[in-house]
């Protein structure tokens, strides 16, 4: 318990810990850049960050479980907008039928 203590490990109410990313996005830590969210499995970690997608007008909310990285990032493009190009998000299977 010490150690969790120490290393800052706060037990929040799910409302406290949508509350505390809300504001810690709005204001990011200069010595922190990055927001950590952990937990035990089944502790809301997913529903605090659907929550906060909802929440948020230029928020992606992408469900990467079972998904390889250029699954992701074709994901995020469409989200985004971008074209995709052929470039290393894509599999050589998608490159060749792109260009040949």
């Amino acid at each position: 318990m010490r150690r969790a203590a120490r290393r800052g490990a706060v037990s929040l109410t799910p409302d406290s810990a949508l509350h505390q990313a809300e504001a810690w996005l709005a204001t990011p830590h200069r010595l922190h850049p990055a927001l950590a969210i952990r937990g035990a499995a089944g502790s809301g970690k997913t529903a605090l960050l659907q929550e906060l997608s909802e929440r948020l007008p230029n928020a992606i909310y992408v469900d990467c479980r079972g998904l390889e990285a250029a699954d992701i990032a074709r994901r995020l493009l469409r989200e985004w907008g971008s074209r995709m190009r052929a470039g290393p998000w894509l599999t050589p299977r998608e490159q060749s039928r792109r260009t040949g």
